[in-house]
């Protein structure tokens, strides 16, 4: 490739942008988290460029182990360019008088526009109705307590979660009749499940992370056709489709709602051609030349 660069989890949908289109090469190293800070001074005496790419305030996650705040303080010093996924994390650089590009998620647009068309259904999706789904991760900021009370108060909903489960508390809904625990599937197969959602939700407990969290998956969904439904999540207060809950009773008359709710996909591509990867690399890209041009 024309760039070295050493990616994680969010922009790995640019690598082949950048490799495709760029071609001049630079060293770069992109973080996400603050591991292997140990080696930032050799790397750049090897002529790397540091990036870190903020998108999570990973210190308030459980089980995270101390050293990481001190990991990520020196991350944030010695970053050449820091970039933020949403506008709140600007607090965490701050804090070191840095100042950090405001990047926010995105959508592979013609992988989850396929959810708009047929899809066949999957054997281990159970033939109901008024199917309420989610996929990504299920971890302790994954509102329990919500998806158990809208399930009780719905019976006639059917929840479907796709996703890795590492919430033991998620234990409780085990033996609800009305939710349906599908497991990890394969990016490639995202779309074909997102086909027979009726309704999509993003249950975020209440919480700091909530406040810093750009889901990625609210931009995935509405390539869909879906309408989502979601708690009080700052940074997608306006979207399109979206509908804001501040209560769990407010979440539930949401669905109420969204499952009525005609999608218009004129106004929902008028804002993902704004909101695409593409979109993003070259945000990105203008931000990394800079640095080689000082």
């Amino acid at each position: 490739d024309n760039y070295h660069i050493l990616f994680f989890i969010r922009f790995q949908h640019l690598r082949r942008r950048i490799s495709k289109y760029d071609k001049v090469t630079k060293k770069i190293i992109l973080f996400e988290f603050p591991y292997f800070v140990n080696y930032l001074t050799f790397f750049k005496k090897k002529g790397f460029k540091i990036i870190y790419d903020i998108v999570d305030n990973i210190t308030a996650f459980q089980d995270v182990p101390n050293f990481y705040s001190k990991f990520e303080q020196k991350l944030i010093k010695d970053a050449d360019l820091i970039t933020i996924s949403a506008k709140n994390l600007t607090k965490l650089v701050k804090k070191q008088q840095r100042e950090g590009y405001y990047i926010p998620n995105a959508v592979d647009y013609q992988h989850f526009i396929k959810a708009r068309k047929q899809q066949p259904l999957p054997k281990d999706i159970p033939k109901v109705s008024n199917v309420i789904g989610y996929f990504g991760a299920i971890l302790e900021w994954f509102d329990i307590d919500l998806l158990a009370y809208i399930a009780i108060q719905r019976p006639n909903y059917n929840f479907l979660l796709i996703g890795n489960i590492t919430h033991s508390n998620l234990q409780k809904c085990r033996n609800f009749p009305n939710i349906f625990y599908l497991g990890v599937k394969k990016y490639q197969e995202l779309p074909i499940y997102l086909y027979h959602f009726d309704v999509a939700i993003i249950p975020i407990k209440y919480g700091y992370l909530r406040d810093s969290v750009n889901p990625v998956k609210v931009y995935e969904y509405l390539a869909g056709g879906k309408v989502v439904v979601a708690t009080n999540i700052s940074e997608i207060q306006n979207f399109p489709y979206v509908l804001i809950s501040k209560s769990k009773e407010e979440f539930l008359s949401n669905l109420d709602i969204a499952l009525k709710t005609h999608i218009n996909y004129i106004e929902i591509d008028r804002f993902l051609e704004k909101n695409t990867w593409d979109e993003r690399y070259k945000e990105l890209l203008k931000k990394i030349n800079l640095l080689y041009a000082r």
